[in-house]
């Protein structure tokens, strides 16, 4: 997927729903932490647009508009025993794993709001998502894939995720499907942006945050005549 393309995306969810917050085990989250942990059991970024482990640590790289200097002096504020190095634009925890690290950091309001290329995407509203995703789909039909590619139609509301089939379904009429192929999503529009009353556009708004890599299974409900899935339900595997 081109990076412009993606960040079109994640700018555009940012307007339409101000804030990115999940509801999580019956708890909102009205922070701006680095990550929250998402219904499916993964971490998913905020104020962090990537991460990995090396080096016996973590390296993690801030979201495109926040400073590191500034991020690990507060992440120092709220977590004043850990130790942060800087290289380069990145921040790097050393002795840690990823997991460990974000049971402590996940979910932690320190202080920073996430901002866009005009001003602060989030004016303290927020937008639960629908957290009725399964942990683990099951049933013949279900088909785990690859995302290769996201386009997001501002003006129709329609989301076609390019995808290969890792994983196909085991029994059933899908079964025949593998290799590339293309899923939509139609989330529903008021005046110019997605309806966040819309409790379809809740289900599915997890989708906006799958990029090239991604893996997610879904429940495929059909096909249509343009050969392109449409879904009933998903599982973020890993973002």
């Amino acid at each position: 997927m081109k990076k412009n393309s993606h960040r079109k995306i994640l700018k555009f969810f940012f307007k339409t729903f101000f804030s990115l917050f999940i509801f999580i085990v019956s708890i909102q989250i009205y922070a701006d932490p680095v990550v929250i942990k998402g219904v499916d059991g993964t971490w998913l970024p905020v104020l962090a647009s990537s991460w990995s482990e090396k080096n016996n640590g973590v390296m993690l790289s801030p979201a495109k508009n926040i400073d590191p200097q500034t991020l690990r002096t507060k992440l120092l504020e709220a977590f004043p025993g850990m130790s942060i190095e800087i290289i380069g634009r990145n921040l790097f925890f050393p002795t840690v794993s990823v997991e460990s690290l974000f049971s402590i950091i996940g979910g932690v309001d320190i202080g920073i709001s996430l901002q866009t290329d005009e001003k602060a995407a989030r004016n303290g509203g927020n937008i639960i998502l629908d957290t009725k995703t399964p942990k683990a789909l099951s049933g013949d039909n279900v088909i785990e894939s690859r995302v290769e590619s996201i386009s997001f139609n501002e003006d129709s509301g329609k989301m076609f995720i390019d995808i290969t089939i890792t994983g196909r379904a085991s029994k059933g009429p899908f079964r025949r499907y593998f290799g590339r192929q293309r899923i939509k999503v139609a989330f529903e529009m008021k005046d110019g942006t997605i309806d966040q009353d819309n409790p379809q556009n809740k289900k599915f708004a997890p989708l906006l945050l799958l990029k090239e890599g991604s893996t997610f299974s879904f429940i495929p409900e059909q096909v249509d005549s343009s050969r392109i899935f449409t879904i009933s339900n998903f599982n973020i595997i890993k973002l």
